[in-house]
């Protein structure tokens, strides 16, 4: 295999933004759609030249042309779909948030490695250069022993449609496993130490689902992480390093092309424009990987997206 085919699952509007990035893929091609709604795939075939249209999941899940299948349909429903699509032998990259809770994500994931077959979470934000590029200032120690950090995204989600997933507690809605999981998995991207201790406080709509969360998370070797997620209150989501020598700013870090390191009073710029089409990066890996022979992503791995799981699962909870 030279080429990843994949099929989409979910021909939803955050597809659309997978699609552009995958046409930015030498390594990945779109082979299939599948959505309940015929019209709604023929149109989405026809917008991106799809050759496959199926009206059930399990036809594209069954197809010889597709080799993997990127999931995006509500998350209440990602589990049985990751499930079905392992069933078949299928490769699957599945949205945030990827499950419900952490114990579909274990089931999930020990399944895949049963089937030989990669199964990762879409979390672009720990895949962009620019993100590369800040892990790297850190490990070379550019601002001094890591002391703090903090990363927001809240909106205000549209409240014309309470029906809505984000507004339904039973399917994970609220502002943390709707955005949170972002500044979350950033933070624990950047720092690999142990954490020993989260804290949380939310504040909850009248749905009953978070509108915003905040999270407070201390590393074994002493280092704090404040993390928001909200749909309730529109921020500035960035993100923002602490260390003793200077810090690190980063604009939009979930879709970051640029970020900012300050030391000892100088400024340095790094800079990749990706022309909102930053989902390329995550394709890239998850179709290496596949065409490597690997098990799972050494970036984004089984571990650390349970682990955001039961973290994000406990601070709604608290």
């Amino acid at each position: 295999m030279q080429c990843v085919k994949f099929g989409i699952i979910g021909p939803g509007t955050i597809s659309h933004r997978f699609v552009k990035g995958l046409r930015h893929v030498p390594q990945a091609e779109l082979a299939a759609v599948a959505s309940r709604d015929q019209q709604k795939a023929l149109r989405y075939a026809d917008e991106y030249q799809i050759p496959f249209v199926f009206t059930s999941y399990e036809a594209l899940f069954s197809s010889e042309q597709v080799d993997a299948v990127y999931i995006a349909t509500p998350p209440h429903t990602h589990f049985d779909l990751v499930m079905e699509a392992l069933k078949h032998h299928k490769h699957v990259i599945c949205e945030k948030p990827f499950m419900l809770n952490h114990k579909q994500a274990e089931i999930a994931y020990a399944y895949a490695k049963e089937q030989k077959c990669v199964l990762m979470e879409a979390m672009k934000a720990v895949f962009l250069p620019v993100t590369k590029h800040v892990k790297s200032w850190l490990e070379d120690g550019r601002i001094g022993d890591i002391k703090y950090m903090e990363a927001s995204y809240s909106y205000l989600f549209p409240h014309d449609d309470m029906n809505h997933w984000v507004f339904q507690k039973q399917y994970s809605g609220g502002g943390m496993f709707d955005v949170g999981c972002y500044p979350l998995a950033y933070t624990m991207h950047l720092r690999s130490a142990k954490i020993v201790e989260a804290k949380a406080m939310h504040l909850d709509g009248a749905s009953g689902v978070d509108e915003i969360t905040q999270l407070l998370l201390r590393y074994e070797d002493g280092v704090m992480a404040s993390v928001r997620g909200g749909i309730g209150v529109d921020t500035r989501n960035d993100a923002m390093i602490y260390g003793t020598k200077g810090h690190i700013y980063v604009p939009d870090f979930w879709k970051a092309e640029r970020a900012y390191c300050y030391e000892d009073g100088q400024e340095e710029l790094y800079e990749e424009l990706h022309d909102k089409a930053e989902f390329r990066y995550e394709i890239a890996h998850f179709a290496d990987l596949i065409l490597h022979g690997e098990k799972e992503s050494d970036i984004w791995s089984s571990a650390k997206s349970t682990l955001m799981l039961k973290l994000m699962e406990a601070s709604v909870d608290a």
